[in-house]
């Protein structure tokens, strides 16, 4: 979009592609939260507040269980994976915005449905359809690495620096989009921003090991910390070395003072495992998490299936560090949704965390790319000692050439006598 002396401006579209290899069948039929509905309900509560017109507030609500009722929506449903994905007509959205309308009258603006950049279109919703081919941004990016910052690290998103209702310093916009980190890479720990996580994600090269006795207060946990061992390793990707760097776990760990700012809910132990992010959905009450609550053993007691893996379910950067090039990047993520009883239509609803579906975004350089990387690391790996040898030989060549010259001119002098 622009240039600027310092950043570059852009938007960006996502697409999405389907590997029925890696995913159950697209027409299976599941039981799930009713996102839209549920989202719709979220949307009205933040604009009641946004306008403090708390007195209007159970009267809306007698309404909208009253339209809740009539247009058949649940509290949970059950759809196919196509719908869940792709999107289905949501009847209770056009009725909403119809009653609705007469408010515009008196200024007051029902928020629009969907988080940043992505609207809910066409009175469809689904995670895939309200996503795909949109244009989403601005981003603003840094042009070069200079004054503290690096080549291509995130400046502002949707023309800002920070992101609402976190306390600072986990408001701040900080971090890289993944792609690049840097020449000569040697930090123990990257930053990523992703405006859809709504925060700054930590990966490290070190993993400390550490047992957790823990009790039913969330007051205190006791923790025994072993040894730290450095598993930071160089991992070979297709010719090329790379040092990894994990997810870490522990910024999803309310007992860190450092990340208690990104905590929104009224106790600590309500953010425990998993991270809102709301203030990036138009107040819709979701979150993230690793997926089957890795790390997390209190999340995961409440529900039956989980089977957390951290072969699967933690994700990884492979970077290589002299150019700072991410060549594998494995990030898996769990999207789930705070249920609110007080709300229309979930009375029955036990008020928590409910799991909805957890994805991965995966990421590399194709083959041709590689092996021009490959040209370029092992000239800069080897490059110091090609020139090295090169000026050796040079040395070696000057000096015979003198050499000769000296002994040309003194049997030129032996014969003139």
């Amino acid at each position: 979009i622009a240039f600027t002396e310092e950043t570059v401006v852009f938007t960006e579209r996502t697409h999405f592609r389907y590997l029925p290899s890696k995913s159950a069948r697209i027409g299976r039929k599941i039981n799930v939260v009713n996102y839209p509905v549920l989202s719709i309900l979220y949307a009205i509560r933040t604009t009641i507040k946004k306008f403090r017109i708390a007195f209007l507030d159970s009267l809306v609500q007698s309404i909208l269980a009253t339209m809740f009722s009539a247009t058949g929506e649940t509290a949970i449903e059950r759809r196919s994976i196509r719908e869940v994905l792709e999107g289905r007509k949501i009847n209770f959205l056009d009725i909403i915005q119809k009653l609705l309308r007469p408010l515009n009258r008196f200024g007051i603006s029902i928020t629009e449905f969907g988080e940043g950049n992505n609207k809910i279109r066409n009175s469809t919703f689904g995670f895939i359809w309200h996503r795909a081919e949109i244009e989403n941004g601005p981003y603003e990016h840094f042009r070069r690495s200079e004054n503290g910052h690096l080549f291509n690290e995130i400046f502002k998103v949707e023309n800002s620096t920070t992101t609402p209702r976190f306390r600072p310093p986990c408001n701040a916009i900080a971090g890289s989009d993944g792609m690049h980190f840097g020449l000569g890479l040697e930090s123990e720990s990257i930053y990523i921003y992703h405006p859809f996580a709504c925060r700054k994600l930590i990966f490290s090269k070190n993993r400390p090991r550490f047992v957790c006795i823990i009790r039913e207060s969330f007051v205190l946990k006791i923790t025994r910390h072993l040894p730290t061992i450095d598993q930071s390793r160089t991992v070979l990707f297709k010719g090329i070395n790379a040092i990894r760097y994990d997810l870490n776990i522990k910024q999803f760990n309310m007992h860190f003072k450092e990340f208690r700012c990104y905590c929104l809910r009224e106790s600590l132990s309500e953010c425990d495992g998993w991270s809102d992010i709301s203030p990036c959905t138009a107040g819709v009450a979701l979150g993230i998490s690793l997926p089957h609550f890795l790390g997390n053993i209190n999340l995961q007691r409440k529900f039956i299936g989980l089977k957390p893996n951290e072969s699967i379910h933690r994700g990884y950067f492979e970077i290589e560090p002299n150019t700072g090039i991410s060549l594998n990047v494995y990030v898996p993520v769990q999207i789930n949704i705070h249920i609110d009883p007080s709300l229309p239509g979930f009375g029955s609803a036990r008020k928590g965390l409910i799991p909805v579906l957890w994805t991965t975004q995966e990421s590399g350089p194709n083959d041709s790319d590689v092996l021009a990387l490959r040209i370029l690391v092992t000239f800069i790996d080897y490059g110091n000692s090609m020139a090295a040898i090169s000026f050796f030989t040079l040395s070696l060549w000057m000096f015979y050439l003198s050499k000769r010259n000296n002994s040309d001119a003194q049997i030129d002098r032996n014969e003139s006598h």
